[in-house]
């Protein structure tokens, strides 16, 4: 007999977001699970989730595939079964508590009371254990996007500084990340951001010097170079929310290659509604990033500019576990939905208003 759970699934973009029973391939004897030598079951508690998802349901024409999917990338839970593979490859063990990325695409989600995950591909490669002291709910609402803050700085130039940063988006939750990496892990002096006036005094606590409202402005162009004429260029530039204000004045804004100026971006150079967004879209509406992107990578920019994409493993998700366990990063929550009113929590996330991670609550 199959084992069954809950889960939310969809087929196209035209489908809707649907709870219902599916079934795993997953064998019971003895009253235990049995999975294949790579993976690992995973008993779901909570899940949290992220524009991503949204873009890839939208993507998704009836032409193009009709299987059934899950939705949602992070998770934490219980390892409920693990291959020996698996085990040999994650030092876990039935009964281990964790946190993870299912980063497969059009497969199964986390929005689902149990999932299974390979430990050796983009579904379970992430999945590391938390300690005793981290929470559910905290568990499953880094990975993604602490994950992605994390990478932005890393794929800088070798020899940037970090000193005097710009976080277009800093309200996001890359972007709040992204602020508290700045100041506790690279250590940069000058951190400039650009949000509502709403989200200003977090900000600020989190570690932002100072903020640019982009409410109040038509335009980035005229603050930021304000900011360049009273201490100097940004060493830095992360753009968590998509803008292209500011590339018709780079080379006055940035510092150049050689002083590892480099301009990292996840959204390209527009602001998107999740709602609607696909993925052919994204590199449509892009193209200047991706010529800009071209032209940076044969050396006709006079500063890096990089397009990323996260790609978590293990070894990161435990530097990112002991960031926050450290105290370096602090995760916003802002709000929390059974998984019965899973849609609540979809729009809620959709809404552009939330002011941290939106989760699902699946187990206790």
């Amino acid at each position: 007999m199959p084992f069954e759970c809950k889960a939310v699934t969809y087929t196209t973009n035209a489908s809707p977001l649907t709870l219902k029973t599916v079934s795993l391939p997953v064998e019971q004897k003895d009253g235990q699970f049995v999975v294949g030598e790579n993976d690992i079951l995973v008993k779901v508690h909570y899940a949290a989730l992220n524009p991503v998802d949204s873009i890839l349901k939208n993507s998704v024409y009836g032409w193009l595939s009709k299987s059934e999917k899950g939705f949602g990338k992070d998770f934490s839970g219980d390892v409920a079964a693990i291959g020996a593979k698996a085990a040999a490859q994650t030092s876990l063990s039935v009964g281990d508590r964790v946190t993870g990325l299912n980063h497969s695409i059009f497969k199964n989600g986390t929005l689902s009371e149990y999932m299974l995950v390979n430990a050796f591909d983009k579904s379970g490669r992430a999945t590391t254990k938390i300690p005793d002291e981290m929470p559910y709910d905290k568990a499953a609402a880094f990975p993604l996007v602490l994950g992605t803050a994390h990478q932005m700085f890393e794929v800088a130039l070798k020899g940037n500084s970090y000193k005097k940063v710009l976080i277009l988006g800093g309200g996001t939750s890359v972007g709040r990340f992204a602020i508290q990496l700045a100041k506790n892990v690279y250590g940069s002096e000058e951190i400039v951001v650009t949000c509502s006036e709403r989200s200003a005094e977090t900000l600020k606590g989190f570690g932002a010097t100072s903020y640019i409202d982009y409410t109040k402005q038509k335009s980035l162009l005229q603050p930021v170079l304000e900011h360049v004429k009273t201490s100097g260029p940004f060493d830095l530039i992360l753009d968590t929310c998509g803008n292209s204000d500011l590339f018709g004045h780079m080379t006055s804004i940035l510092r150049n290659r050689s002083e590892g100026g480099s301009y990292i971006t996840i959204s390209g150079d527009s602001k998107y509604d999740y709602s609607k967004m696909t993925v052919s879209a994204y590199f449509m509406n892009g193209l200047h990033m991706v010529v800009r992107s071209l032209r940076s990578a044969l050396g006709f920019l006079p500063y890096l500019y990089k397009l990323t994409m996260l790609d978590l493993d293990h070894d990161r998700t435990e530097l990112l576990i002991r960031y926050i366990m450290d105290g370096k990063v602090s995760i916003c929550i802002d709000s929390e939905y059974p998984l019965e009113d899973f849609q609540e929590a979809v729009d809620r996330q959709l809404s552009n208003k939330a002011q941290g991670k939106v989760l699902v609550k699946i187990s206790d």
